[in-house]
């Protein structure tokens, strides 16, 4: 798996390097920080080093004080580059299928991307439209 984000990581940082316009990178975490996630630290640390413009796309903050590497944190000021995913998915079924078909309306010109994107679901969920 390490090798799989390794991967990952240097397609991505490659296809920033192409592109001199987008200098922004994105890491989607459920939860930061983990009391040993250096991995993705040093990557962040590293992309900020590179002068890329780097922001943390998280489910959960959990407490930084918890975490190993405080001092980096701080020094980086990591939690300024925190962003907090908040879907507000309604609860009730009926009320989320009509808010699903307001976001398809709305987002009508991606419609192919949003049919291509649904073939590649293990199965129908009418979240993943509220997290695109």
């Amino acid at each position: 798996m390490i090798y799989l984000c390794l991967k990952a990581h240097s397609l991505i940082v490659n296809a920033f390097l192409i592109r001199s316009n987008l200098k922004t990178i994105v890491f989607k975490l459920n939860q930061f920080p983990h009391l040993s996630e250096t991995f993705i630290l040093s990557q962040i640390i590293t992309a900020i080093h590179s002068g890329f413009d780097v922001k943390l796309l998280v489910t959960e903050v959990l407490s930084f004080e918890a975490s190993k590497q405080t001092e980096l944190l701080e020094k980086y000021n990591i939690a300024d580059k925190i962003v907090v995913e908040d879907y507000d998915i309604p609860k009730n079924k009926i009320y989320r299928f009509f808010k699903w078909c307001s976001l398809l309306i709305t987002n009508s010109r991606i419609l192919n991307y949003i049919i291509r994107f649904n073939k590649h679901q293990d199965s129908f969920s009418l979240t993943w439209l509220f997290q695109l």
